[in-house]
């Protein structure tokens, strides 16, 4: 998986190319682990995304949980429909908010 990182306002913007599973979970998790806190929001651009294990979903929830220590959100945006569907199955998407 690929990771870029941008800035916007008060945002810190993370678009995932490729497949969130197992392997790249871990680099996901370092990666926003390393980002200041000094953002009221993470933006996870899933648009490259195509591929989400249960190992992805547990990373994604744990990010979501230590940002709300930090009173920060988590958003997902340009979410697939595949993604969304296991979002939805696995009932994340009534903890997660997500934008176009």
């Amino acid at each position: 998986m690929n990771i870029l990182k941008f800035h916007e306002e008060d945002s810190v913007i993370l678009a995932l190319n490729g497949e969130l599973n197992a392997n790249t979970a871990l680099e996901l998790e370092k990666m926003v682990n390393n980002l200041p806190s000094l953002f009221n929001t993470l933006v996870l651009d899933c648009k490259g995304l195509y591929y989400l294990s249960s190992s992805g979903l547990k990373v994604i929830l744990k990010v979501r949980k230590e940002l709300a220590k930090q009173d920060a959100n988590l958003t997902l945006r340009q979410v697939r429909d595949n993604i969304m569907e296991i979002l939805s199955v696995a009932g994340f998407s009534s903890v997660l908010t997500s934008g176009n």
